[in-house]
């Protein structure tokens, strides 16, 4: 009996190995692509270059010998969301200013600063169309400024 046993055990084995079907299977990887095109223009866009320029007044304080914007400069944006870099810099004038700090508000979303010594980084909401930039600087209070014409700049660059 054991011996059938082991028989029959032994056949159904070879059975199950010898015939069993081999499966052969092959995959492949359909690929879908596309792109997102964001786009972000500040200012006129039909200016196509850097020569943009948008004048801001700047009133000197020769009490707290500071300048700062009495109205801030509005400029148009059309960005689908994206990021902002501010930087700011003083392009002309005899004597160096101690402090710059630029604010830039992205319509009514989250101000962004940038000093002379950090510039500034944030986001733009999709909603937004207008910036609103602001500036001020100061001398140290020991500097002794010499009269002359001073210039500053802040350069605003976006990207979707």
């Amino acid at each position: 009996m054991l011996r059938r046993f082991i028989f029959v055990s032994g056949l159904i084995a070879a059975t199950a190995l010898g015939f069993a079907g081999r499966a052969s299977a092959e995959s492949v990887t359909v690929e879908f692509t596309s792109n997102v095109s964001g786009t972000c223009s500040i200012g006129n866009p039909a200016v196509t270059d850097d020569s943009e320029v948008f004048p801001g007044v700047l009133t000197y304080n020769d009490t707290t010998k500071s300048f700062s914007a009495s109205t801030p400069v509005e400029i148009d944006v059309a960005c689908d969301g994206g990021n902002l870099n501010v930087a700011v810099s003083q392009s002309a004038g005899t004597t160096n200013v101690a402090t710059m700090e630029a604010t830039v508000t992205p319509g009514s979303g989250t101000p962004i600063v940038a000093t002379n010594t950090t510039p500034g980084f944030g986001f733009i909401p999709a909603t937004t169309n207008k910036l609103s930039v602001a500036m001020n600087a100061a001398f140290a209070l020991t500097d002794t400024p010499i009269a002359d014409a001073y210039k500053f700049d802040v350069v605003l660059t976006a990207t979707p």
